[in-house]
């Protein structure tokens, strides 16, 4: 079997190398990608920071990936499973969820992306560069955005994630219930 490398590397720094894999040479390119990152998280590579921009991860198997900071602009994580992916500071931009377990709330009007993911723990809320459970969530935006328009905003989204959520992943909301 003929085999080609398949770096992924640092979205700060195209030198840095996070993950290397021999990827077998008869995949179609859209897929070695997908093939190199799913071996990265089974060997539990730190995967913080990389650059998939625009990757094909249809259907792939992210649970527990550290993919903190990560650029998944235009990344297609459609049926994907993120269950206890790092996802703080990601970049996800115009990617495809579909199907993925994780639900896009919405651009709020400062132009911040707010995203619910059920977790182990509970429905996780990532919004720029933070990522809470719910609980915390709606403290830190009661405590720095109460009475305002964006604070107003805030609770709309985060009153329609545990709507959906429940509709969704029952298991991620009644663990969110039992931890308040």
């Amino acid at each position: 079997m003929e085999t080609t490398t398949v770096n992924i590397i640092s979205r700060w720094n195209a030198d840095k190398i996070l993950s290397s894999a021999e990827i077998d040479a008869a995949f179609p390119l859209i897929a070695r990608v997908k093939a190199a990152l799913v071996l990265a998280v089974e060997r539990g590579a730190n995967l913080r920071g990389a650059n998939l921009r625009g990757a094909n991860l249809r259907g792939a198997d992210l649970g527990d990936a550290n993919l903190h900071g990560a650029n998944l602009r235009g990344a297609n994580l459609h049926g994907a499973y993120l269950g206890g992916a790092d996802l703080r500071d990601a970049n996800l931009h115009g990617a495809n969820l579909h199907g993925a377990n994780l639900l896009c709330l919405g651009q709020r009007s400062d132009g911040y992306w707010f995203y619910a993911q059920p977790t182990e723990y509970g429905l996780k809320i990532k919004a720029g560069c933070h990522y809470f459970l719910m609980s915390e969530a709606r403290a830190h935006w009661t405590q720095t955005r109460a009475g305002t328009a964006l604070g107003a905003e805030t609770m709309a989204m985060l009153d329609y994630a545990e709507t959906l959520a429940a509709i969704r992943w029952p298991t991620a909301v009644e663990a969110a219930r039992g931890a308040k």
